[in-house]
């Protein structure tokens, strides 16, 4: 990673996104003078401390959260609490090794509609799959879709609830036999470990389902009700993150 020519501070910008991907210090060169100080460690730090709560976002919220209070009959419109800490977009393209998704306009953190798309879709009970649907189809077929065929489920972003206490909180993932994980060498018990610092997410947010009607509404709230406590979204949800406790 190359350090940015115009060093810029976090309050400076107040867009936690946009200082992550812009304005993050460069991690020294192994061996260099400033290894011991670690820059990028530091004010990853401090973005897990860092408040996303400011008077934009909360506006945008309300209005976000407003929106959806005219359709109480046909839309689930529900919050969650992340019961621990919750690993979202480690996969995207990230100027670190793991990202975090992150809402492009306001930087704060976000659940894409696709990613609880996918978890209601693997959750659905094996016995109501060839159940019909509205349209003489099956009723993962009719909800959501495949590549040819739009669902008749609508599956929105969900937005973090703002909230005083700091959204992000920084982990870190030790992996201990690098050579034997590259194929290079046995694992053995004088490896080093090498830290990899990524950014997890706390909270609660707000989930919207379009359902095509009401009874397919209350059918739709259930399955987000269970699947989420008990499959979580997310990644990394075999070592516990990502379990969403719906209120």
């Amino acid at each position: 990673m190359t350090a940015c020519r115009l060093p810029v501070t976090m309050e400076q910008t107040q867009h936690r996104g946009l200082y992550l991907d812009k304005f993050l210090p460069a991690k020294p060169e192994p061996g260099s003078k400033k290894e011991q100080e670690d820059p990028q460690g530091a004010a990853l730090a401090a973005l897990g401390r860092a408040r996303c709560d400011g008077p934009a976002y909360r506006l945008a919220y309300t209005r976000w959260h407003d929106v959806w209070k005219g359709y109480p009959e046909t839309v689930v419109c529900r919050e969650g609490t992340v019961r621990d800490r919750l690993a979202i977009g480690l996969g995207i393209e990230s100027v670190l090794e793991n990202g975090v998704r992150l809402q492009h306009t306001y930087g704060t953190p976000l659940i894409p509609g696709s990613s609880l798309k996918g978890v209601l879709r693997r959750g659905l009970p094996a016995e109501h799959r060839d159940r019909p649907g509205d349209d003489g189809r099956n009723v993962e077929w009719f909800l959501f879709g495949d590549t040819k065929h739009e669902g008749a489920a609508l599956f929105h972003d969900a937005w973090w609830v703002p909230d005083a206490s700091p959204p992000l909180a920084l982990d870190v993932l030790t992996p201990h036999h690098q050579e034997y994980l590259q194929r290079q060498g046995p694992p053995t018990d004088f490896d080093n470990p090498v830290p990899v610092h990524f950014l997890t997410v706390r909270g609660r947010f707000l989930f919207v389902i379009e359902a095509p009607n009401k009874s397919w509404k209350g059918y739709l709230e259930a399955l987000f009700q269970d699947v989420l406590v008990r499959e979580g979204i997310g990644a990394k949800r075999s070592a516990g993150y990502g379990v969403i406790d719906v209120g």
